[in-house]
Order: structure tokens, then C-alpha cells, then sequence
């Protein structure tokens, strides 16, 4: 279907290859320490050159990550309309307990007036100020093909320590880390852990248990499982070729005329992870990247819907 765009400027290039390159996984790079363990993928999105490590250990090149769609509904936009209540995590098995009273649980929701996330989110919390609250959420992912990935989400809070932390277990895989602290209201981070191999293809749990801190709430979304695309050769600078093609520009052209592009993998791409930025480095929000779209003379926008998007391996299509 189409959609128009308000025309802003003058019409210049459908979309500029600045936009394009503009986008990258803002993460933090470390090095990716494989952890071995017995145990289909979207959009790939570089994270920078890493050092790739065989099973020994040594280098073997660089590597990317790819979004994969493994966790399904990471971003509580699903409703589960088998629940009989509005339930956007029942992927999760979710549990949470403390001194008796009313001012502790959890729950999802959009926060109308926060500005750096403004989707569907979970959310929990611990309001007493005398005991802390246990709270367990914790799903498995099954049938995770052979390869290296890291789990990435984002996560907010009260300026102060959750109390919870984050466990990655399949086959042999034991990861553990201690949640960072956060920093306040609508301000996220990005979190990731180390990397890990499965030698084979198998199962995978998550899981973030603790006891929350009294008078403390959070919020955690968009929870991916990034894979590894190794290079096991270096990249080489590649020299622009002249193709002998000049393309003369139309003058004249009326106000109605249809300058227009599809962006029906927009909303894949930004629960990848992916940013947008804009001719001066700027980070874009969903309506600054329509407004500098429209900027450039884009006038109308294809969006393609698929009812699910992903084959039996859950691997997306990009929609």
C-alpha cells in the first residue's frame, strides 16, 4: 500500500547513500572471548570489526552480527489473545514475590511520555521500602542452530542498582552477569553479553532472576539474539570503478510527480538495532527519518505487510 509524504524541499535523490551508510548497531565492541558449548537469521547489521577466534583461540579475521528473529516477540508488541488478560509476555515464565503486600509486580506497557522508547515495554517493579521482592522471568529457545551469538536488549530504571542478574544457559553454556545499575527515567542502555559457540544445533535459556531493590523499578526490551558472520579474510579497500553512466537530470518536473522508495523493512531494521542518522550525524527518531526522506524529496512510501514473516527456521524476510 502507499502512503504520501508531505513534500518539504525541492526534489533532489530518492535516498542518499549517507542514509544508508548513517546505520550501525550501537553497542559497545569487545572482543569476542567464544565461549564453546554442546547445544534463521534477518537483517545484518555490523558491529564494527571484532577479533575472530577459532577454537583454539586464535584470530582467524573479523567478524559481523546478524539479528536474528530466534526470540521471538523480544519486543512485547505480540498480544497472546489466548491469555484472559492482555498478556504481551507470555513467552516468559514469570514470577515475582514479597512481604504480602500490593506494592510489588510487573507487567508491559507503552510510556506516553518518554521519548527514547516509545513502544510496548516490560516493566517491573518493588515499591516497599523496608523488603526486597524475588522476581524471576525466564524463557527457552529451542531449536537454535549451530554457530557463535551474543543476547543483546536494552534496559532502563531508578537511578540505582536492579538487583537482579542475567544467566545464558545451553549445554554446557553457563554465562552470568550482574545487571549494570541504571540511571534514571527514559534513559536506556544498551546491554550484551559475551559471546558463545554451539557446536551443535539445541536449546537455549534466559533468564533474570534477583531480588529487587527496594523502591526499585525497571524496564527491559527489544531482546535479540545476534550471530556471527565470520570473515576469515581481512576486508580490502575496493576502488570505485567509473561506470560510464551519467544519468541528465529532469528539469521542471511538477509538484505532483511520484518520487518514492520502500521502507517496509524500517521497523525490522530499527528492532535489530539499527540507527539512522542524518547528513550531519545526527541520530534520527521514526519521524525524523520520514521528515528527512520527505526532505529529499521523497513524496510517496511503499509498505509492504506480511501476515508472518519468517520461514519455519524463524528466519525473517525483512518485513
Amino acid at each position: 500500500m502507499k502512503r504520501k509524504l508531505a513534500k518539504k524541499g525541492a526534489l533532489c535523490f530518492v535516498l542518499s547513500m549517507a542514509l544508508i551508510l548513517g546505520a550501525a548497531w550501537p553497542v559497545q565492541q569487545a572482543r569476542a572471548d567464544a565461549q564453546t558449548v554442546s547445544g534463521g537469521d534477518g537483517q545484518t547489521v555490523s558491529g564494527g570489526d571484532m577479533s575472530a577466534l577459532d577454537e583454539s583461540g586464535s584470530d582467524t579475521g573479523t567478524v559481523s552480527w546478524t539479528a536474528t528473529q530466534l526470540i521471538t516477540n523480544g519486543t512485547f508488541e505480540i498480544l497472546d489473545n489466548s491469555q484472559e488478560w492482555d498478556d504481551y509476555a507470555s513467552e516468559w515464565e514469570i514470577s515475582i514475590s514479597g512481604d504480602g503486600t500490593s506494592g510489588y509486580g510487573y507487567g508491559t506497557k507503552i510510556d506516553t511520555y518518554a521519548t527514547n522508547n516509545t513502544s510496548r515495554i516490560f516493566n517491573y517493579y518493588n515499591n516497599s521500602t523496608t523488603q526486597t521482592a524475588a522476581f524471576s522471568m525466564e524463557r527457552t529457545i529451542e531449536n537454535v542452530p549451530a554457530g557463535t551469538y551474543k543476547l543483546c536488549f536494552d534496559q532502563e530504571g531508578a537511578a540505582a542498582a536492579s538487583g537482579l542478574s542475567l544467566s545464558v544457559t545451553g549445554g554446557q553454556a553457563n554465562l552470568q552477569m550482574a545487571l549494570s545499575a541504571t540511571t534514571g527515567w527514559d534513559q536506556w542502555a544498551k546491554l550484551e553479553t559475551e559471546a558463545f559457540t554451539l557446536t551443535e544445533a539445541g536449546s537455549v535459556t534466559i533468564s533474570l532472576s534477583g531480588d529487587i531493590a527496594c523502591g526499585y523499578w525497571g524496564d527491559f526490551d527489544n531482546f535479540v539474539l545476534m550471530k556471527a558472520q565470520e570473515s576469515t579474510q581481512p576486508e580490502e579497500d575496493v576502488e570505485p570503478v567509473d561506470a560510464g553512466i551519467y544519468v541528465e537530470r529532469v528539469a521542471n518536473l511538477p509538484d505532483d510527480f511520484i518520487s518514492g522508495m520502500d521502507v517496509s523493512s524500517y521497523v525490522s531494521l530499527k528492532e535489530s538495532g539499527v540507527t539512522f542518522y542524518d547528513f550531519e550525524g545526527e541520530e534520527l527518531d521514526d519521524q525524523g527519518f520520514f521528515d528527512l526522506l520527505a526532505d529529499c524529496g521523497v513524496n510517496y512510501i511503499r509498505v509492504r505487510v506480511w501476515n508472518d514473516p519468517y520461514d519455519a527456521d524463524r528466519n525473517g524476510y525483512g518485513g
